[in-house]
Formats: C-alpha cells, sequence, structure tokens
C-alpha cells in the first residue's frame, strides 16, 4: 500500500511534465536538428547578409559596370610596350661593315613604346563616355532589381511556412476531435445506443485524418528547409523557423496609394531600370553611326635596337594619324541595323512595362478588395461551422443526428478553416506584391544615393 502511494505520487509530480516533454519530442522529429525563431523582418535582414544570391546580385552588377569601362575604352589612350631578342645566323657573304667573317652579327635586341589618342570618331567618343555611366547606372538597378526579388522570395516563403504550420495545426485539431468522437461512439456503444458500425466509421476517419496530419507535417518540415536555404543557411546546422501570425498582414491599401503616385512620376525601380536601358540603347545606336566617320587619332612611338645593350640605335616618332573604312563587306551598316532595332525594342518595351505595372497596380486594389471581403465572409463561416460542430457532437451524443451528419459537420468546419487559411496566405501574398514594387522606388532612397553611386 505505501509503495503504491508513493508511485501514485511520483505520476502526480512527473505529470505536469508530460505536455511539455511530448512537444520538444515532436519537435525534435520534425526537426532533427536544433531551430531557432525568427521573424519576418529578421529573416529579410539575414538573407541580404549571408544568402549566396545577394553576393551573385552583386557579381553581376560588377559585370555590367565592367562592361562600361570596356564600351569606353576606345575614348581613352592607348599605350603598348613591345620587346624582341633575336638570335642571328646568316651565310650572306662579304658581312656588311663592321662585321667581317670571322665577326658575324648574333643578336637583335630591340625595345619600343608606343601611344595613341583618338581625337575625333564621329560621335563615338562623346557616346561611349555616356555609355559608360549608363552602365555603372544599370549595374545598380540591376543589383536593385536583384534583391528586391531576393527579398520578396523570402518574404514567401517564410508565409509559406506559416501556412503549412497553422495547415498542421487544424490537421492536428481535426485528430483530437475524431478521437473524441471516436471516445463518444464507444460511449454509445457500451450504452447500446449506437451500432460497431459507428465505431468503425469514426475510426477510419481518425486513421485518415492522422495520415493527413503527417503529410502537412511533411510539408511544413519541407517549407522550413526551403526557406533556410534562401537564407543562405547550411541544412547541416541549426534551423531558423518562421515565427508570426498569418492572419496580420501589412496595410496594404497605403501602399497601392504610393504605388499609383509613383507610377505617375515614372519613378517605380522597373521603370526606371527600363529607362535607363532604353537610353543606353539610343547610346549604342549613336555609337554604331559614327563608324560612318573618319577617325584621327595623335600617335606616337620611340624605339630602341641594336645588337649588343651597350650599343643601341634610338629613334621616334610623333604625329597624327586618320583612318577611314571604305567598305567592310556590309558589317557597319549591319551592326547599325542590329543598334536600330535593339533601340526600337527598348522604347517598346518601356511603353508596355509602364502599362503592365499600370494593369498590376489595378488588379492589387481588385484583389486587395475581394480579399478583405472574402476574409470577412469567411471568418464567420468559421465560426458558425465551429458552433454547428459543437451542437453535432452534443446531439450525436444524445442520439439524434447520426455518424454520418456529424463527420459531415466537422468537415465543414475543417474546410472553412482551411479556406480562411488559405484567404490569409493570399493577402500576404498580395502585401509582398505591393511592397516589391515599391522596392527601389527613387523615394526609398536615402539622400545622395542612387543606383549610378553604387
Amino acid at each position: 500500500m505505501e509503495k503504491s502511494k508513493r508511485v501514485c505520487a511520483a505520476g502526480s509530480r512527473l505529470a505536469p511534465l508530460a505536455l511539455p516533454a511530448l512537444v520538444i519530442l515532436l519537435a525534435v522529429w520534425a526537426f532533427p536538428n536544433a531551430s531557432w525563431a525568427i521573424t519576418r523582418d529578421e529573416a529579410v535582414a539575414y538573407a541580404l547578409s549571408h544568402a549566396e544570391s545577394v553576393r551573385i546580385a552583386k557579381e553581376a552588377a560588377n559585370e555590367v559596370a565592367a562592361s562600361g569601362q570596356e564600351a569606353s575604352s576606345l575614348a581613352r589612350p592607348q599605350i603598348g610596350l613591345s620587346g624582341d631578342w633575336m638570335a642571328l645566323g646568316t651565310n650572306q657573304s662579304p658581312y656588311p661593315p663592321p662585321y667581317t667573317l670571322f665577326n658575324p652579327p648574333t643578336q637583335d635586341i630591340a625595345a619600343g613604346l608606343s601611344a595613341s589618342q583618338l581625337i575625333y570618331a564621329g560621335s563615338r567618343i562623346r557616346n561611349s563616355l555616356a555609355l559608360e555611366k549608363n552602365l555603372k547606372t544599370q549595374a545598380g538597378f540591376v543589383e536593385a532589381t536583384a534583391l528586391r526579388d531576393i527579398e520578396a522570395g523570402v518574404k514567401n516563403l517564410f508565409d509559406a511556412a506559416l501556412f503549412y504550420k497553422a495547415s498542421t495545426d487544424i490537421n492536428r485539431d481535426r485528430v483530437a476531435q475524431k478521437r473524441a468522437e471516436f471516445q463518444d461512439a464507444n460511449d454509445l456503444w457500451e450504452a447500446g445506443m449506437v451500432t460497431k458500425l459507428d465505431v468503425r466509421q469514426i475510426k477510419q476517419s481518425l486513421h485518415f485524418i492522422q495520415a493527413l496530419e503527417k503529410a502537412a507535417a511533411a510539408s511544413y518540415t519541407k517549407s522550413v528547409l526551403d526557406f533556410n536555404a534562401a537564407l543562405g543557411r547550411d541544412m547541416g546546422g541549426d534551423l531558423l523557423v518562421p515565427e508570426g501570425d498569418l492572419a496580420t498582414a501589412p496595410e496594404i491599401q497605403p501602399m497601392i496609394d504610393r504605388v499609383d503616385g509613383l507610377l505617375g512620376k515614372e519613378d517605380l525601380l522597373d521603370l526606371m531600370s527600363t529607362r535607363n536601358q532604353m537610353e543606353g540603347a539610343d547610346l549604342s545606336y549613336n555609337i554604331s553611326r559614327g563608324d560612318f566617320f573618319p577617325s584621327l587619332a595623335v600617335v606616337g612611338s620611340a624605339e630602341t635596337q641594336g645588337d649588343h645593350s651597350y650599343d643601341m640605335d634610338e629613334s621616334w616618332t610623333l604625329g597624327l594619324s586618320a583612318s577611314f573604312n571604305l567598305y567592310d563587306g556590309g558589317a557597319k551598316q549591319a551592326k547599325r541595323a542590329q543598334a536600330y532595332a535593339r533601340k526600337e525594342k527598348a522604347r517598346e518595351t518601356y511603353s508596355k512595362q509602364k502599362k503592365d505595372l499600370a494593369a498590376q497596380t489595378q488588379a492589387l486594389s481588385v484583389d486587395l478588395a475581394s480579399i478583405t471581403e472574402r476574409v470577412q465572409i469567411q471568418e464567420d463561416s468559421v465560426e458558425l461551422a465551429r458552433r454547428n460542430y459543437e451542437d453535432a457532437r452534443e446531439q450525436y451524443r444524445a442520439g439524434t443526428i447520426t455518424v454520418t451528419q456529424l463527420g459531415d459537420y466537422n468537415l465543414y468546419y475543417a474546410e472553412s478553416r482551411f479556406a480562411l487559411l488559405q484567404l490569409y496566405f493570399e493577402k500576404r501574398l498580395l502585401a509582398t506584391r505591393a511592397e516589391a514594387l515599391l522596392a527601389g522606388a527613387s523615394e526609398n532612397q536615402p539622400s545622395g544615393v542612387s543606383p549610378e553611386t553604387r
């Protein structure tokens, strides 16, 4: 008797620890590695500091900037060094003075320096320098656009993880509900109010929902892994787990209003980038037209040559050099035609993008109005479905409805919750779309900072 009391006392002391221990075990099962909670803003900041995609974006921008320096290289001095050493041998006779049959030259040494500066080439000099500046600006837009897309991707993956977590919670609730229904059916069967069919039917439904719960948990785990990969985390290390409420979203209408205002001023990032590309295409076309004009350069050279380093002859030149390609098989005409096509393509792309962005802005307003109304309706539906299910359980226990009807109410309640969860997710995606349109806008740039001052 004394022993059983001690066992019961120990059990009562351990009971409060059972639930936390179960939660820890579930967490370890879902995420074998340690995991730490992170907010949406913290996730974005972490990705911008650690993700490989950010470094890839910066190198892509550097590549574009370097192409600008290449484009303007013709406008800068061209300097070259040369050097030669040649072993000599000949059967010429007699040897030229001061050499003799017994003292022939054995080597030739030469070194030279050449320099040139293009001073006229149609409009190519001026336009190539302008194109260098244009491409440096475009490099800033390339980086800003990539960072904008990375940020949006991280936010979407963050919200997706919250979605799958909430979906898992709903399925876990359904498992608990079905277990309670199974107990009800067992009690009613023991009381002789229902047949064993009810018990088996609910148990079969329980198994089906348990399978759904495990599938939802797997989807959640994979979504967290995808999220960490986007952050640049090592999958062998600790995992960062999104923390937040999917039902809360930033105020979207003020963002839409700002997008609309910036669109009118053509100050959205996508428009600024495309406009800069259009200007670059104009400059490239002007450079291609310069090929139809002669070029003029200041050239100079200095050279030293001899057969011994202590006895060298020096010479130099300085003057002007002019050249004009009269005909090159049509290459100049083809190059100009290609540049013109790119110029016109850029203009049409800019015009199309303005219309597309206007349509996207209007679509944001339409989607926001629709989702707002549907969320209000669905929230009411969830509450009604919850009350109906609770009443249905009471009526089933009272024997006034069938187990099939009870299952229908349970399904309606779950489907209502899933539908509301989907709307919350769509609203968060809508907020991210609006934030992405605002990212990189001129009004968001700090004073003195722009893509061309990167």
